[in-house]
């Protein structure tokens, strides 16, 4: 493992020190014994550190591990999720150390527990979900609307592991169901690394507006991996600076469309007035019509006739 919880301090993620010198690894070990515990919460088992290299046949990567016979293992999904947890609660109290900052607190109907509940001053709360295992369409319709009922705002992780960041022949980030339905909602996803401590952002090209979100895409040709201290927490989520331009993008869009629609619609509503003009103009020239005969037939009647003599 290369991440570890210090418990002493706020559950601070601690990245293994790779780089310690050999006369102080032992005093690191004995410091992960008494103030480190795994990242995985019911896992109460003690913990070492393992500054090995291997040979290079069989590399060898340092970082923590139990304490050999105690016979915890954990799986790669489960270890990931619950380390990215645990970055992301830190991360988001050193953005806003007021704020109140909660793992898997549930929501106030008790509908949902989110992994991450940042409560801010007004009472808004801020969800952040990180999602390693296999999710349908359907099924991050119905979470996404629970967690957004109350006008809180929802934001979505994807795990950096199949089977969410998947790499097609070409090399591009393969997008399904799950990303489209969610850029098409607004909830444009990002990508997770806790081990690089990285989001990635993707899209697919770039417009007369900016970058495009993969909405109708099946792959992303282009992305980017933005370094957690790069990052800032908001009132509307995890904002990194690829996520802003594809948001600035989007309302550009918005922008333009709305106003070719009122451009159309000023154009119908034109020619609807004109057309009623034209059909009031025909309707009066026919009542004048109507009139003028009658008169014109009349006055025919009284014209005396020159051929008579009086």
């Amino acid at each position: 493992m290369r991440f570890d919880v210090d418990v002493d301090d706020g559950d601070r993620l601690v990245e293994f020190p790779a780089g310690t010198p050999k006369e102080k690894q032992g005093e690191f070990r004995e410091h992960a014994k008494q103030r480190l515990r795994c990242v995985i919460p019911d896992c109460r088992a003690p913990l070492t550190g393992a500054f090995r290299e291997g040979t290079k046949e069989q590399p060898r990567r340092p970082g923590f591990q139990h304490l050999s016979g105690t016979g915890h293992e954990h799986e790669p999904e489960r270890l990931a999720h619950q380390m990215a947890k645990a970055m992301l609660a830190h991360w988001a109290r050193s953005q806003h150390p007021d704020l109140v900052v909660e793992l898997e607190r549930s929501t106030p109907d008790g509908s949902r527990r989110p992994d991450v509940t940042v409560l801010g001053r007004s009472g808004h709360r801020v969800y952040i979900e990180v999602q390693y295992s296999d999710l349908t369409a359907a099924e991050w319709e119905l979470r996404h609307a629970d967690l957004t009922r109350d006008g809180s705002t929802a934001v979505w992780l994807l795990g950096h592991r199949v089977p969410h960041f998947r790499r097609t022949k070409s090399g591009d980030l393969a997008v399904g169901k799950l990303v489209q339905t969610m850029c098409a909602a607004g909830a444009i996803p990002l990508w997770l690394d806790p081990i690089r401590q990285e989001i990635i952002t993707a899209w697919v090209h770039d417009d007369e507006f900016g970058p495009v979100a993969p909405i109708n895409a099946t792959a992303a040709d282009r992305w980017d991996f933005i370094p957690m201290a790069q990052c800032t927490l908001t009132r509307d989520g995890v904002m990194t600076p690829d996520l802003e331009n594809l948001l600035r993008a989007a309302a550009r869009r918005r922008a333009a469309a709305a106003k070719k629609e009122a451009e159309v619609r000023a154009h119908e509503e034109h020619r609807r007035r004109e057309a009623a003009e034209l059909k009031l103009a025909r309707e009066a020239r026919a009542r004048l019509g109507c009139l003028a005969g009658p008169r014109l037939g009349a006055l025919s009647a009284r014209r005396p006739d020159p051929s008579v003599r009086p």
